[in-house]
């Protein structure tokens, strides 16, 4: 039980701390900012659409790191079904998390990232895949606690 008070918690920080620094994107803007001090005066038109050293500009942030986001989401997935028997205010902590984040990275796709990292919905077949095989984890590992408080008698 102290696990998923924890998981809440994971959760309720990732919805409103984190996606709260998506928005805004302060990283992106210091990078911008060093980029414009520190970085070359006179560049050609080639080199101003280009990094330097690692800086972008804050008009080029690159794509959305799909990979990580789809990571959390399993991630979520997974400890939401294994702790939806034994705390079920889990599920809408992290429904409300899902619904904060689709709302933050549609907006972000739509107006900040470049869009031609779109893989036009090839992840969801393996998000599918992955939540139905941490279903079945999850129903394993409600068993197994439910047995141990109860006995296998």
């Amino acid at each position: 039980e102290k696990m998923s008070v924890y998981f809440i918690n994971y959760l309720l920080v990732k919805a409103f701390l984190s996606l709260a620094f998506e928005l805004l994107r302060p990283f992106t803007a210091v990078s911008a900012l060093i980029r414009r001090k520190c970085g070359p005066k006179h560049q050609t038109e080639k080199m101003k659409g280009e990094p330097w050293r690692g800086f972008n500009k804050l008009q080029n942030p690159g794509g959305l790191a799909l990979p990580g986001i789809q990571a959390h989401m399993c991630l979520c997935f997974m400890v939401t079904f294994t702790y939806s028997a034994l705390a079920p205010i889990a599920m809408l902590v992290t429904a409300a998390s899902f619904g904060v984040s689709a709302l933050v990275y549609r907006q972000q796709y739509a107006y900040v990232y470049d869009p031609r990292g779109d893989s036009g919905g090839t992840f969801w077949p393996a998000s599918a895949q992955y939540a139905m095989s941490i279903n079945i984890v999850s129903l394993v590992v409600i068993i197994a606690v439910i047995g141990a408080k109860q006995g296998f008698a």
